[in-house]
């Protein structure tokens, strides 16, 4: 690993080859010029801003990938497993940690949706 880059994942140190950086920072870079070029079209609010909030995910992403913390859990500082990194590069979470984040998210539209039929 001669001159190599080792990053922070959990427990574990993985190397920038087994991470796969060059290519998740390529992709990154390429989805990140893509939603430029859809914010500057313009367009309906609702796909402006769901590529903004994507655009920032994807920009967060290439901040942690300099910074040698890609791949780590913002919750549990666990690894975000190979698969989840190799189908979506700007994950923050590991596995666990989405799930609860998934139930946390479900239950409060669920709680929205209560308040607006109450009203």
């Amino acid at each position: 690993m001669a001159g190599e880059y080792v990053y922070r994942a959990g427990a574990k140190n993985m190397s920038a080859r087994e991470l796969n950086l060059d290519g998740h920072r390529t992709e990154l870079a390429v989805r990140a010029a893509d939603l430029k070029k859809i914010l500057d079209a313009g367009g309906d609010a609702e796909k402006m801003e769901r590529s903004l909030r994507l655009l920032r995910q994807v920009e967060y992403a290439l901040w942690r990938l300099e910074r040698g913390r890609f791949g780590e859990c913002l919750k549990c500082e666990g690894k975000v497993e190979r698969q989840v990194l190799d189908a979506s590069p700007w994950a923050i979470f590991c596995g666990d940690c989405q799930g609860a984040v998934d139930i946390l998210q479900a239950e409060a539209k669920a709680r929205r949706s209560t308040v607006k039929l109450a009203a």
